[in-house]
């Protein structure tokens, strides 16, 4: 339906009043987006020191930290970026000229992020098998030492002992508590290997979460920082004026 001439006045007027509550907001929105550009580098900084690198799980948090504090970052560019270059304060062309090619910088640095994490993971991964086989071994080796000096007593010192420990033996034949002991043995390195096999699991499952979640989302994070840098072209041009 094409709008008759007595309604123009009031579609102009209508959308004059839009323009000027639109840039009406452009300050507080810029000001919001600078307010959390500050807020997301003072956590940025909090979460990073000390610095360790060659750390292998404190690079692979570092990158889950700084893939799960990227939207604050998201959003303070959206903000600051608001509205083009109307409405801008001088002081403002060069700052807004470093965050264009800033976006670019931690784009880049994100994607590098995700080689970094798949190495990690299988690093971390192959640290964690170590200490938890080395333990299991320990483990392993204590209940075989105990069962060798199970073999070793006798059984008048085996009952000697557990009476001084307060453990009562009712047995009609009191040679079967060599054998009952060792069945405690066994049982208690059948557990072992279980809980071994439970907690090797586990650990696996949790760390190829986390790095599924953090190096996907640090792709995502440099895509869309990129596209931030390409996105404001109109910032980094000496001849922009609106």
């Amino acid at each position: 339906m094409t709008p008759s001439s007595d309604d123009l006045p009031q579609i102009i007027e209508g959308m004059r009043q839009f323009n000027l509550s639109v840039s009406k907001s452009i300050a507080p929105f810029r000001w919001v987006g600078y307010g959390l550009l500050v807020l997301a580098f003072l956590s940025w900084v909090a979460f990073l020191t000390p610095l360790t690198f060659m750390n292998p799980t404190w690079e692979f948090q570092a990158i889950g930290g700084l893939v799960e504090r990227v939207p604050v970052l998201l959003l303070a560019f959206l903000l600051i970026f608001f509205g083009g270059m109307s409405f801008r304060k001088p002081w403002e062309r060069p700052i807004i000229q470093g965050l264009s090619w800033l976006c670019l910088v931690l784009g880049i640095l994100f994607f590098l992020m995700t080689p970094l994490g798949i190495v990690n993971t299988f690093r971390i991964n192959h640290q964690n098998a170590v200490t938890a086989t080395a333990e299991y071994d320990r483990q392993l080796a204590e209940a075989a030492n105990l069962e060798e000096q199970l073999d070793q007593a006798s059984t008048a010192d085996i009952l000697a002992f557990l009476e001084s420990q307060g453990a009562s033996v009712n047995l009609d034949d009191p040679d079967q508590i060599k054998e009952i002991l060792r069945d405690e043995i066994n049982s208690g390195r059948a557990s072992l290997t279980e809980e071994y096999n439970t907690l090797r699991a586990n650990q696996q499952l949790a760390l190829f979460k986390n790095s599924v979640q953090w190096n996907l989302g640090a792709l995502l994070s440099g895509t869309l920082l990129v596209y931030i840098w390409r996105a404001t072209t109109w910032a980094r041009r000496k001849d922009e004026t609106s």
